[in-house]
């Protein structure tokens, strides 16, 4: 089992259902986890799972609603305790990992519907433009994430269906590029 503390920046307490901001050796009360009401899943906290032909083990999962409906995304680190966040929307489950934006074009406001850009080789246009809202969180994340915190986002596709995720929020970009995988390959060999 991989020791999902190493490279945690926050963490859940699910007996007194409060978020803990780890710095160090010291722990900050960063506030609540919020419901996470029970629909069916692909995988839970603690199982390890095949994605992408890879096994990773899910250590953290947070919820996000946005305008129709919600998704799921899970922080899963593999064998070498690499992290890699898995997002599931409604049956679409795609594998991704954040990237440095010096291969981005700089962008003074988020791109809008139907722009298109150049990045890292390849043109990509933007598919859908929303704002998503944090209303759930259970276990360990690499960056400190709020219930109840906003932020604007970008979904981008190349013509090769590979996703490009922009998230914006308080000034700051974060950049995340992502495989499609099918849902029926991707399975639990391991529970908690």
């Amino acid at each position: 089992m991989i020791d999902s503390f190493v490279s945690a920046k926050m963490t859940t307490c699910e007996s007194c259902e409060t978020t803990l901001f780890l710095d160090g050796q010291q722990m900050a009360m960063a506030g609540k986890s919020g419901v996470m009401h029970d629909i069916p899943q692909l995988f839970h906290l603690g199982e390890t799972a095949i994605v992408d032909n890879d096994e990773y083990q899910i250590v953290g999962h947070a919820r996000f609603e946005y305008g129709p409906g919600s998704w799921d995304e899970y922080w899963a680190l593999d064998e070498n305790g690499t992290g890699r966040w898995i997002s599931v929307d409604e049956g679409i489950v795609i594998l991704q990992k954040r990237v440095s934006s010096d291969g981005l074009p700089a962008f003074n406001q988020k791109p809008k519907l139907g722009e298109t850009f150049r990045a890292f080789g390849d043109t990509y246009r933007v598919t859908e433009v929303d704002q998503g809202i944090c209303v759930a969180l259970r276990g360990s994340f690499p960056k400190v994430m709020a219930l109840g915190e906003t932020f604007e986002y970008v979904n981008c596709l190349d013509e090769y269906d590979e996703q490009l995720s922009g998230e914006f929020s308080g000034g700051e970009v974060d950049w995340f590029r992502g495989v499609w995988c099918d849902p029926f390959e991707v399975r639990v060999v391991s529970g908690p």
